[in-house]
């Protein structure tokens, strides 16, 4: 059991990252591309351009300081 509620608090850590969010955006993106939804798939574009600017921004700053 405990094995279990350890790997339920991974998977929630992995969920609240920044990488998630930016995989997500970039699936939805090509679901509504494909559906048709330019606009949409714009939007979702540009939430995941915008994570994966942030963990490059981590990366940057963790590797200067």
């Amino acid at each position: 059991m405990e094995q279990l509620k350890n790997m339920f608090k991974a998977a929630m850590r992995w969920l609240n990252t920044k990488e998630f969010t930016a995989m997500t955006a970039a699936g939805a993106a090509v679901l509504l591309w494909f559906l048709g939804m330019k606009v949409a798939a714009g939007v979702a574009i540009g939430v995941f351009c915008t994570r994966n600017w942030d963990i490059l921004k981590d990366l940057f700053n963790s590797i200067k300081a």
